[in-house]
């Protein structure tokens, strides 16, 4: 199942980098090889666990959001939320990509379903007999209680080094992609997660690696964009003639 999940959202993210995008096929194809080469993805395949369900979620919101389906990323952001929590996310990527202050309608109801995913989350853990804001396995934030050792572990040399040897790792080398932040608006816009699921990794999962991995539509776009510059600026170069009479 695991190898079937990762094969499928290495397609369908394929798929999502030429329609989306517009990249060539082949640099679409290296963006997919490289979904399916980076630590989350590797690190997950080979035994049970929920990353690499999580993963195709993840996808499957980005496609729901860039596409502004309501009804996709609903059903996607409440079964990706109810296979890994921090895919919450989902309520602030679709409140910022619909965000417009001239219709005020429009933004309250793009305000009301951007809450339904974090309102699924609060529910599913209630049902299940939890805390709504539990975090760090028994920890509830509603109580005033908070993991003691992660002051420790921000405020301290080895656990600072730590958690961004962590971070690096997620994505290693394709985090020069930040560099190109401002190439595409679409992926600039989604870029404002990145921050906030990174402090979500840190702050209540101990699993920074996998967690960060649900940002790949993101960061490998962003990544691909010097190929697609390389690209742009051999094909103007061949443009260019000189006449001879």
């Amino acid at each position: 199942m695991n190898i079937s999940l990762t094969l499928l959202t290495a397609l369908i993210f394929t798929i999502y980098l030429i329609r989306y995008f517009d990249f060539t096929k082949q640099i679409a194809m290296l963006g997919g090889i490289l979904f399916i080469t980076m630590f989350p993805s590797t690190s997950t395949i080979a035994f049970p666990s929920m990353e690499p369900v999580s993963l195709f979620f993840s996808m499957l919101i980005f496609y729901a959001v860039i596409n502004k389906n309501v009804f996709l990323f609903l059903l996607f952001a409440i079964s990706g939320v109810a296979t890994k929590e921090v895919l919450a996310i989902s309520s602030l990527l679709w409140f910022v990509m619909t965000f417009q202050l001239k219709d005020k309608k429009a933004l309250l109801l793009n305000t009301l379903i951007s809450s339904i995913p974090v309102i699924t989350f609060m529910l599913i853990r209630s049902i299940m007999g939890g805390n709504p804001l539990e975090v760090n396995y028994g920890y509830n934030l509603l109580k005033g209680e908070f993991p003691q050792n992660y002051g420790a572990r921000l405020f301290n040399f080895s656990g600072l080094f730590s958690i961004t040897i962590k971070t690096f790792l997620s994505f290693s080398f394709l985090w020069l992609g930040l560099l190109n932040i401002r190439k595409n608006k679409t992926l600039m816009k989604f870029s404002i997660i990145i921050p906030f699921v990174i402090l979500a990794a840190i702050l209540l999962s101990s699993r920074i690696t996998r967690v960060l991995g649900i940002i790949f539509p993101v960061v490998i776009p962003l990544f691909l964009l010097f190929f697609n510059n390389l690209k742009s600026h051999q094909i103007k170069t061949a443009t260019v003639q000189i006449p001879f009479n």
